[in-house]
């Protein structure tokens, strides 16, 4: 019970943060991943899962792809809408998603499972995103890699210090700064295999997992992958 109330504390600390800096942090991040998001280009019905300031749901929409946008923080949403107002907004949570089973012929779950503690939650929002997906249908995910050299370093620290919001290697505390104050958001650090491992036992067949990053960069800033949700009796290879 101590575990699970510590993980809910810090799902409603990452909700609280991304209230408070919704409409800075949305300025801030503008350009779309399009590289990755264009397999879904042709898509019917999408769901981006963690749609914080909605710029992927946006471009996909100009494709005329139909969106929808879920995320814990309605400021987040806020900010989405004003993207796009024919966007649909939906306030709620990765790990219970509030649409019927196999409504969605694509997903994207762009930078929002590394906000998600303990492996055990982010199975459950991996498995509801395969149960909300259609049979061959696609999700692109991606997740901050581990490699990065600030961040590999505030991780090692964490797995030595041990603090309250820690639960395992790879889990971190990256400021944002907003008018003087701090904010701090909890983040999972991804390996490439471990991204990997945790769509195949959501049970979605991984197409390819590779490095990604939005800038120029030695090291890979995050792991991105694509997987196909089986055909029904189909099985994951």
């Amino acid at each position: 019970m101590e575990a699970e109330a510590r993980e809910l504390k810090v799902l409603r600390q990452v909700v609280e943060c991304f209230e408070a800096i919704a409409e800075d942090y949305a300025s801030k991040r503008r350009k779309p991943w399009s590289e990755l998001l264009n397999p879904l280009s042709g898509s019917g019905l999408v769901l981006d899962a963690g749609s914080g300031g909605g710029r992927h749901a946006a471009y996909l929409a100009r494709r005329g792809v139909e969106v929808v946008c879920l995320d814990a923080s309605s400021s987040m949403l806020k900010q989405a809408r004003r993207h796009d107002r024919e966007l649909g907004l939906v306030r709620g949570d990765l790990r219970e998603l509030p649409f019927r089973d196999a409504c969605f012929e694509a997903v994207a779950c762009v930078a929002s499972i590394h906000h998600v503690p303990t492996r055990r939650l982010r199975l459950k929002a991996l498995k509801e995103v395969s149960r909300v997906l259609k049979p061959d249908s696609s999700l692109i995910i991606t997740a901050w890699s581990r490699w990065q050299p600030k961040l590999l370093a505030k991780a090692l620290k964490a797995w030595l210090t041990r603090p309250r919001w820690f639960f395992e290697l790879g889990d971190v505390e990256v400021p944002w700064t907003l008018r003087g104050r701090r904010y701090l958001r909890y983040y999972h650090l991804f390996t490439k295999g471990e991204l990997k491992r945790l769509i195949e036992e959501a049970g979605l067949k991984v197409s390819w997992v590779k490095g990604f990053s939005p800038r120029p960069s030695l090291l890979p800033r995050n792991y991105a992958a694509l997987a196909i949700k089986p055909s029904e009796g189909g099985a994951v290879a």
